[in-house]
C-alpha cells in the first residue's frame, strides 16, 4: 500500500493572479475574492504555489486562511495601477522567471488582466500547461465612476479592453472555466474549449443556521440585505429606486447595503436617498470584513436583494442562499441559472417598478418567501466550497494543456465589439 501511495503521482499546480495580498503580524489579508477561491482550490493539491503581489506590514479587510500546501510567491509590490502598468518589463520578467524554475506541471492563470496574459507568455515559453479561470463578464466596463468621463475616460477604456481582448487571447489559447452560461457561450464564439464551474468561495463553516423566515410586517419590517461592490454596473439607483416603489406601495422595509465603492459613486447614491426621503429605510453600511459579522448580517435578513446589470455567479447571492434567503435580482449572467423559479424572483435589468413589485410580493407572502428560502438553501449546498473545488481541480489537472498560438487578431477584436460584445 505504501509503495502504491509513493508511485502515485503528487498533485501540484500554481496559480498566477494579479491580486494583492497582505502579510502583517504573522497574518495574511486580500481584497480580492478571487484569492479566496484560489486558497480553497489549494487545499486539494499537495503543493501549490500562489503567485501574486505581497506586501508586507500592512493588512486588509479580508483575512485569509492558507491551508498547508500553499506556498506564497510576491511578484513584487503593487499598491497602485500605476505600479502595475508603470513597469511591465520588469513584471514579465518576474513571472517570466518563476514559471521557467517552477517544479509543477500546470498553471492556473486567474482573471483576464496583465498579469495573466504575461503569464500566458511565460507558460508558451516554459512549456507549462495552463487552464485559465475567468470570473465575472469581462464584457462588461468595470471601471471607477471618476474614469468614466473627461481624461481619466481614455484610461478606463483602455483597462476594459485589455481585460476583454486578454480574455479572448487566453480563450484561442488554453482551456477556460468560468461562471457563467453567457460568458461560456460568449467565449466558445472566439475561443475553445469552456467548462461552466461555480466559483468555490464559500465553505461550508461560514453558512450560519438561518434565522425565522419573514413572518409579516406585524413583526417589524421586511429585512433587505445587500452585499458586494458599490459601482455602476452593480445599478445601486435601481434598487434604491425599487425599494421606494415597493414602500410607496404600502411595504414595511429596511435595506442594508454592505460595501465599499468609488466616493463619488457612494456620494450620489446617498443624495438619491435623500431625495426620496429613504433615510430611515436604507442604511448604507460601508464594507465589512468577510467573515462572521457579515454572516450575522445574512443570517439577520429576510431577502436578499441584487440589481447589477451584468454578473457572472455571484459570491454573495450564494452566501445569501446558503443562509436560507430568497433572493430578488435581476435577470442577467449566471443569476437566472443559480436561482431558477424556486429561489427567488427574477425582473429585467434597469425595471425599478418590477424589482419594487418583486419585492413586493414577499413582503405581502410569508408563505412564498419561506418557500423560497428553504430552496435556495437548497440549491446553495451544490456551490459550497467541497464539491465546486474538487470539480476545479480535477478541470486544472485533465483540461490543462500548453499553450498554442493565440491568433488573436484585429478582426476578432472588432467582431466583438460589433457583436455589442
Amino acid at each position: 500500500m505504501r509503495a502504491a501511495e509513493s508511485a502515485r503521482p503528487r498533485r501540484t499546480g500554481a496559480a498566477i493572479i494579479g491580486a494583492r495580498v497582505f502579510v502583517s503580524g504573522g497574518r495574511y489579508y486580500t481584497d480580492s475574492s478571487l484569492v479566496f477561491e484560489l486558497v480553497i482550490l489549494a487545499a486539494r493539491f499537495e503543493e501549490f504555489w500562489l503567485h501574486c503581489f505581497v506586501i508586507s506590514g500592512q493588512a486588509a479587510r479580508d483575512e485569509l486562511a492558507l491551508p498547508a500546501s500553499v506556498r506564497l510567491v510576491s511578484l513584487g509590490d503593487v499598491r497602485s495601477g500605476r505600479d502595475l502598468y508603470g513597469h511591465p518589463l520588469r513584471l514579465g520578467l518576474a513571472i517570466a522567471r518563476h514559471v521557467r524554475a517552477g517544479r509543477w506541471p500546470l498553471v492556473v492563470l486567474a482573471e483576464p488582466s496583465l498579469t495573466s496574459l504575461l503569464g500566458l507568455a511565460a507558460c508558451r515559453l516554459a512549456g507549462k500547461r495552463a487552464i485559465a479561470l475567468v470570473r465575472g463578464d469581462p464584457r462588461v466596463w468595470r471601471v471607477a465612476q471618476r474614469q468614466r468621463s473627461g481624461p481619466r475616460a481614455l484610461a478606463g477604456f483602455a483597462l476594459w479592453l485589455l481585460r476583454m481582448t486578454t480574455a479572448l487571447a487566453v480563450a484561442r489559447t488554453v482551456p477556460v472555466v468560468t461562471d457563467s452560461a453567457a460568458v461560456a457561450g460568449w467565449l466558445r464564439r472566439y475561443g475553445g474549449p469552456v467548462r461552466p464551474i461555480g466559483a468555490a468561495s464559500v465553505t461550508e463553516r461560514d453558512v450560519l443556521e438561518p434565522a425565522e423566515s419573514w413572518r409579516g410586517p406585524g413583526l417589524g419590517p421586511l429585512r433587505l440585505l445587500y452585499v458586494g461592490r458599490l459601482e455602476q454596473v452593480k445599478d445601486l439607483t435601481t434598487l434604491i429606486s425599487g425599494v421606494a416603489a415597493a414602500a410607496a406601495a404600502g411595504a414595511s422595509l429596511q435595506l442594508s447595503v454592505v460595501g465599499s465603492g468609488d466616493r463619488m459613486y457612494v456620494k450620489a447614491l446617498s443624495d438619491q436617498i435623500a431625495r426620496l426621503g429613504l433615510r430611515d429605510l436604507v442604511d448604507l453600511r460601508g464594507p465589512m470584513p468577510h467573515g462572521p459579522q457579515l454572516f450575522a448580517c445574512y443570517q439577520r435578513a429576510h431577502v436578499f436583494v441584487m440589481s447589477s446589470r451584468s454578473e457572472g455567479m455571484p459570491k454573495a447571492a450564494i452566501e445569501a442562499m446558503a443562509h436560507g434567503l430568497p433572493v430578488v435580482a435581476t435577470a442577467v449572467g449566471g443569476l437566472p441559472d443559480l436561482i431558477g423559479t424556486d429561489a427567488g424572483l427574477l425582473v429585467p435589468a434597469g425595471d425599478a417598478r418590477a424589482l419594487g413589485g418583486a419585492i413586493a410580493a414577499l413582503h405581502d407572502s410569508t408563505t412564498l418567501a419561506a418557500a423560497m428560502g428553504g430552496a435556495a438553501r437548497k440549491v446553495a449546498h451544490d456551490y459550497l466550497a467541497g464539491p465546486a473545488s474538487e470539480q476545479l481541480a480535477a478541470a486544472a489537472v485533465t483540461l490543462a494543456r500548453r499553450p498554442g498560438r493565440p491568433a488573436l487578431g484585429r478582426r476578432s477584436v472588432a467582431a466583438a465589439l460589433r457583436n455589442g460584445d
